[in-house]
């Protein structure tokens, strides 16, 4: 069943592209790389509509960065930049970290075969990737 899902979702929207288009090489290589990473952030985002983003790397920074949400809409009504165009690269790094932060938890759910709210993912990730950023700063 998981297989499935993954392969349908592949199918109705790519991996990279849209907004977020090449600014997250390290996301984009995991999600492409051919292991749990792709099929567990499907696993762990079942119940959203992931197919009203151009791709999945733009659904993931929106869903954890939703102040660029509108941005990225914006983009895709073509009145707005790509979001290469609108972040800086302390902000882009800042954000690489959050994403490889929610993959790790997204694989740990995935292999546990453990469901939790799309809430309380985004939270723990939140709150994981903060503790990451000052244990790093300290």
């Amino acid at each position: 069943m998981k297989q499935s899902t993954t392969l349908a979702l592949e199918q109705a929207i790519h991996v990279v592209g849209g907004a977020t288009s090449s600014i997250f090489p390290t996301i984009e290589a995991l999600l492409l790389g051919g292991g749990d990473h792709f099929p567990a952030l499907t696993y762990v985002a079942n119940h959203k509509a992931m197919e009203r983003y151009m791709s999945v790397m733009d659904f993931l920074f929106c869903e954890l960065h939703m102040e660029w949400k509108f941005a990225c809409f914006a983009y895709y009504n073509e009145g707005g930049k790509q979001l290469r165009d609108l972040i800086d690269s302390e902000e882009i790094s800042k954000c690489t970290n959050q994403m490889l932060v929610a993959l790790e938890r997204a694989v740990e759910l995935y292999r546990a075969n453990r469901r939790e709210s799309w809430r309380s993912y985004i939270e723990e990730v939140h709150m994981s990737a903060y503790e990451k950023q000052v244990s790093l700063a300290c």
